[in-house]
């Protein structure tokens, strides 16, 4: 059975939030069966801004500008200009091959075919962090660009000087392009591109968890989430009780995504994956119940108000699942009997069929026998790999003193 997303008037926002869930869906772990993507996004905007899932490395926040400033300062016909930037970014895809360190180009497989290139994907971040100064979709850019909407001011990229007022469709003080590029092209961040990204971190993202990455300096150990990080108790008082709060919500809804794919074994029947799950949902328990103590102090109010001030677009609906299962959870008196708990299967499928309606696979047999296997069970880690793929990015540039 055939799957269409369509729109007919939306806004760029909207629009690519739509895509980045099409995206999400070829990425082990990361669909989002039970509606928490909200709060697990809203989470992940607050520890690390301009950021998304989709994005692979840091440099792509200078290879767009240089783009559009070739674009910009070209006096050739300008009707064109989305197709000249689609070819300019496809054509980087080679070159960023040819190095060295090529994990991470996008675009690999698809080539010119590909339907989400850099710019679509990085166009929120450079806005962002304040290396995009146009206010507006990147649709809108092109098309004042075009039709000579805003404004034609030639200059070249890292030539205005310091303290000057920030006029332009972009930041003029990003560093200036490689002279080589884009004919040769690297992840590799000079110097000077290492510390322009730490300081619009320090203008725009102060207090983060990506900024606070890039201040320390250090190589980041390959942990599986932010809470493990060792010197997580040298951070921002405020950004320590988001990153635990974080941990709370990621480690009590595990639960829930465990006892969904276990329900789903279980209704297939699917023996392999019935045992898979048990198991895992056992480790889930004695998780939790160590870090009980933690949970039930926890101030859940607290939480929700401040997530309400950074996504006052918040569904009341996450708030009250979300509210019920870990409700029950932390007031149990024992975890042991959870994966047959009937009040807990109740709510997974309630939760499914508000979601879902007949698509729900707890109440479609079609639909259910479409299930792969694993359908969101992963813990939530609010784009940490990125997250530290980025500031490593940063912070192996900044060992690269000029």
């Amino acid at each position: 059975m055939a799957s269409y997303f369509g729109w007919l008037d939306t806004s760029e926002s909207d629009r690519r939030k739509a895509l980045d869930v099409i995206d999400l869906f070829k990425q082990r772990g990361t669909v989002d069966e039970l509606g928490i993507g909200s709060v697990r996004d809203t989470i992940a905007d607050i520890l690390s801004p301009g950021t998304s899932t989709i994005q692979t490395r840091a440099r792509y926040f200078f290879f767009i500008p240089w783009i559009y400033f070739d674009i910009e300062n070209s006096r050739t016909d300008r009707s064109k200009v989305a197709a000249r930037a689609r070819k300019a970014e496809i054509d980087l895809i080679q070159p960023l091959l040819n190095s060295s360190d090529s994990e991470g180009t996008i675009g690999v497989q698809a080539g010119a075919s590909l339907r989400r290139i850099p710019s679509m994907i990085y166009w929120n971040g450079l806005g962002r962090l304040g290396f995009r100064l146009f206010s507006g979709s990147l649709d809108q850019y092109h098309r004042a660009l075009r039709d000579g909407r805003i404004s034609d001011r030639i200059f070249d990229a890292g030539e205005a000087e310091e303290g000057a007022g920030l006029t332009g469709n972009w930041n003029p003080h990003i560093p200036g392009k490689p002279t080589d590029f884009p004919g040769e092209a690297s992840f590799s961040l000079t110097y000077s591109e290492a510390w322009f990204f730490r300081e619009q971190l320090r203008i725009h993202a102060a207090d983060t968890l990506f900024q606070q990455l890039v201040e320390l300096g250090e190589d980041i150990p390959d942990i599986d989430y932010p809470w493990e990080h060792p010197q997580l108790f040298e951070f921002p008082a405020e950004l320590q009780s988001w990153i635990r709060q974080a941990q709370y919500y990621a480690e009590i809804m595990h639960g829930a995504q465990l006892l969904y794919n276990l329900m789903l074994a279980r209704e297939l029947p699917n023996k392999d994956r019935v045992d898979e799950y048990e198991v895992r949902i056992n480790e889930w328990k004695e998780l939790a119940s160590n870090h009980m103590p933690a949970y039930r102090s926890w101030d859940r109010p607290a939480f929700w108000r401040d997530l309400r001030r950074h996504n006052p677009h918040l569904f009341a609906s996450v708030e009250q699942f979300s509210e019920e299962w870990i409700g029950h959870i932390i007031s149990a008196e024992s975890l042991n009997d959870i994966s047959k708990d009937q009040k807990c299967q109740d709510m997974i499928r309630l939760r499914e069929n508000r979601l879902k309606g007949n698509r729900a696979r707890l109440r479609s047999r079609a639909h259910l026998e479409q299930w792969g296997g694993d359908s969101g069970s992963e813990r939530l880690n609010y784009r940490w790999a990125i997250t530290r793929t980025h500031a490593m990015d940063i912070i192996r540039g900044l060992r690269r003193h000029a």
